[in-house]
């Protein structure tokens, strides 16, 4: 696993926010690493272009992850803070992604209430 914090990245100029992903980059050179760097860097011109023009919202942000979205991904997440809900993508069965459900949405004050 690798962690991130706002501002960790010279490349990304907000403090204010980090996007992240899940994805799994292998630790190899392509072509080892299959398509895994490809989608990588899908999702960092993604949200690098998002910072310039002001940032993504929920409807933007699961977009962008649809287009690296494939039949291994296990679920996506997306947290929709305008509306305060965490929406979460399964898929129902092997080889369809996730982006192609409908999330299940859960209500963030009522998930944080809920914490010690």
């Amino acid at each position: 696993a690798t962690v991130r914090e706002p501002g960790e990245d010279p490349g990304m100029s907000t403090l204010d926010a980090t996007a992240c992903t899940n994805h799994y980059v292998k630790r190899t050179d392509p072509p080892t690493s299959g398509n895994s760097y490809s989608r990588l860097n899908t999702l960092q011109q993604g949200i690098a272009g998002a910072i310039g023009d002001g940032g993504l919202d929920a409807d933007e942000a699961l977009t962008l992850i649809d287009a690296v979205a494939n039949g291994t991904t296990a679920h996506s997440v997306v947290i929709d803070a305008a509306n305060r809900e965490l929406r979460v993508y399964v898929p129902d069965e092997p080889g369809t992604p996730a982006t192609e459900m409908p999330p299940m949405t859960l209500d963030l004050d009522t998930l944080w209430d809920d914490l010690p």
